[in-house]
């Protein structure tokens, strides 16, 4: 049971890995037909939005699945709350996102001014929180590193980057990159994990 879950969790996250850039080129068509086909410049809804969220459905299912892998095998908790509030943000972040672009659509046009002050005070709350959630996930797990291995310790250190990179804000297209590697370190934990559980 444990080896088919893992062996899941290890395919959906590469399946996040996948998705990840889909969700831009989607999103940069979408804005070109709005503005070709429309003449319309503003902020939009539509197909990315969609995949957006069957991504972060995919980040709540991966991260889910790393605190029971350290529950089941290391007996670990320290960080269940932080998942807790991970798994929320990603809600909370993906809704108020796609309500502040509707709650913009409707008032469009609006100065340039106005649009960066809504859209750049949403971004930044975002960003720093998650940042503080990402950089006290990856100092908790670097301090139980030579208890879980190489590739959680490296999951770790992704997830500290990340995090300071988030709380910056101007960091965030650093931090973005690092989203598929950490995706791609996940996976390979889920699979080690599946292999320990066959053969040891």
């Amino acid at each position: 049971m444990n080896s088919n879950k893992y062996n899941l969790a290890g395919w959906v996250a590469i399946g996040q890995t996948a998705m990840f850039p889909l969700v831009f080129g989607v999103g940069i068509i979408q804005s070109i037909i709005a503005r070709k086909a429309f003449d319309y410049s503003g902020p939009s809804v539509g197909p990315s939005d969609l995949l957006a969220i069957a991504l972060l459905a995919m980040s709540i299912y991966t991260i889910y699945m790393l605190r029971e892998l350290l529950h089941d095998h290391f007996d670990y908790h320290g960080i269940d709350t932080l998942v807790t509030l991970a798994i929320w943000w990603i809600v909370i972040s993906q809704l108020g996102g796609i309500g502040l672009k509707v709650l913009m659509m409707i008032i469009w046009p609006m100065s340039a001014l106005g649009f960066l002050i809504l859209w750049g005070s949403w971004m930044a709350f975002a960003m720093i929180t998650i940042g503080v959630i990402d950089i006290m996930i990856g100092i908790k797990l670097t301090r139980q590193g030579n208890v879980f291995g190489d590739k959680i310790k490296a999951y770790a250190y992704v997830t500290l980057i990340a995090g300071v990179l988030e709380v910056t804000v101007i960091g965030t297209f650093l931090a973005l990159i690092l989203v598929p590697i950490s995706s791609i370190i996940l996976a390979m934990i889920f699979f080690q994990q599946k292999e320990e559980v066959e053969f040891v």
